[in-house]
Parts: structure tokens; sequence; C-alpha cells
């Protein structure tokens, strides 16, 4: 039986297309997995499926789903290409900052009930010290978290 392994391009363009569909949200989601990565490459795919990092590749959030099965329903959508685009440039080192140096995001819209705690107040979280570098659609991106 031949194993068919899954790409690291494949995964990390997968968690762009499932976790934001405009362009400018794909690309500032790049960049936070690249800040994570100290801009090695090589380290994105751990990064992405570092445990309940991406909620699209979390265990609660997938129900089960195997990552064959989330690459294949990322695969499916329109913004594919859009997302392998900033993928590839990232891999090169030709990606800027647009996140201006963050290394978490989440979505705000307005107070809700799944707030992460390590946000920062003005978004209802309690980390005084995270700075708040850029809002984009519904995602805010923060840097200074740890």
């Amino acid at each position: 039986m031949l194993f068919m392994s899954i790409s690291d391009a494949d995964i990390v363009t997968s968690c762009l297309v499932l976790e934001e569909s405009r362009t400018d949200g794909m690309n500032a989601i790049m960049c936070v997995i690249n800040n994570r990565a100290g801009g090695d490459h090589k380290k994105y795919r751990d990064v992405v499926l570092k445990k309940y990092q991406f909620s699209c590749m979390n265990e609660h959030t997938v129900h089960g789903k195997s990552l064959k099965e989330i690459v294949k329903r990322a695969k499916s959508r329109s913004n594919w290409n859009t997302a392998r685009g900033i993928v590839m440039a990232a891999m090169c080192g030709m990606l800027d900052d647009t996140s201006e140096g963050a290394t978490h995001y989440h979505v705000y819209i307005g107070k809700s009930k799944c707030t992460p705690f390590w946000t920062h107040p003005s978004l209802g979280g309690s980390n005084q010290k995270c700075k708040i570098t850029k809002r984009i659609g519904t995602h805010v991106f923060l840097k200074d978290v740890d």
C-alpha cells in the first residue's frame, strides 16, 4: 500500500482557507503563522497543527474529521488558489508582515461568551501586556500575548 502524506503547503493553505475568506485576512493569518515559526517555513506545519491554536484544526471543533478530510474540504473552496499563493510567497520569504508583528488573532464581534482570557482587556480579556496590532473584518490581531 502506498502512503501519501499531506504536504506542508496543503496543511497551511487549508488553515488559511478555513479560518478566513478575505484575502487580506488570509495574508495576516499567514503572517501570524510565519511570526510564530520565527520565519522558518519548515516549522509552519507544526505551528498550524499545534493543539488548540487554530480552530479549523482543533480536535474539539473538527468533530473527528481526519486531516485528509479537512484538506479535502478546504480544496473545494473558491479561495484555495488565492490562499495557496499567499503560502507560496511566505515559503519563499516574500511575505510582507501585514499583521504588524502579530502572533495571535481571534474573532471579535463585540463581547462574546468565548473571548479568550489571553486577549486585551478592551476585548474582554485580562492580558494587560498584549497589544492590538490590527483589525481585519471580524478578526483582531495581537502581539506580546505571552
